[in-house]
């Protein structure tokens, strides 16, 4: 109108809408005006919706997730704790396949026990290609048990570049499934790791600190 005013009415159902909710919506629309006022040229893109009190809280409230924990303790130790404090807890979920710590553990050990059998030792380079599932966390977790170090391999890679990181970083052993192992070049070690992820035998191994 001729005052140069801006009236705003709300009409809303109290049976979804707070009263806050109400008043949080209204400081958006007065930042939004505020904005597009103060600045004519400024283009849609450019205009923030949130107030400048909800963008610090987001930038800076939301995200202090620092977490103390002992420098001195290494993964794996720190993923048995977790174990022992929670294991029937869900730590793995992947479409309607779930873990929990317990299973993940138990098949973790089973397959760095099967990895030591085929002569693997600390430090040793171990490829994993396998697309992201329950069982490459339980290849990752079998591989730091061992004190190895993993190699990712993406299976989408072409097969010459499989077969010269493989070749290149010295790997002689690879986790696969039954889609991936077929990338592999001839006379490389693998494990079906989805054998092992069927499996429900507990075994027991050292953990490397």
């Amino acid at each position: 109108n001729d005052t140069g005013s801006l009236n705003i009415a709300y009409d809303y159902k109290t049976s979804i809408y707070t009263n806050q909710d109400i008043e949080n919506l209204h400081k958006r629309i007065l930042n939004i005006v505020k904005q597009v006022v103060s600045q004519e040229n400024i283009e849609l893109k450019d205009v923030e919706i949130v107030t400048p009190e909800e963008k610090n809280k987001l930038i800076e409230e939301f995200n202090k997730t620092e977490f103390k924990y002992d420098a001195t303790e290494t993964v794996i130790r720190l993923f048995e704790k977790q174990t022992e404090k929670t294991p029937e807890k869900i730590a793995v979920v992947s479409n309607n396949k779930k873990l929990t710590y317990r299973e993940l553990n138990e098949k973790s050990n089973m397959l760095a026990s099967k990895m030591i059998e085929k002569g693997v030792q600390q430090e040793d380079i171990i490829g994993i290609m396998l697309n992201r599932s329950p069982e490459m966390i339980i290849g990752l977790i079998a591989i730091l048990k061992c004190g190895a170090t993993y190699l990712p391999i993406d299976p989408e890679y072409p097969l010459d570049r499989i077969s010269y990181m493989i070749e290149n970083s010295e790997t002689s052993l690879v986790l696969v499934n039954k889609n991936t192992e077929k990338l592999l070049p001839e006379n490389c070690g693998k494990i079906d790791v989805t054998e092992i992820e069927n499996q429900n035998k507990q075994e027991t191994i050292i953990i490397n600190s």
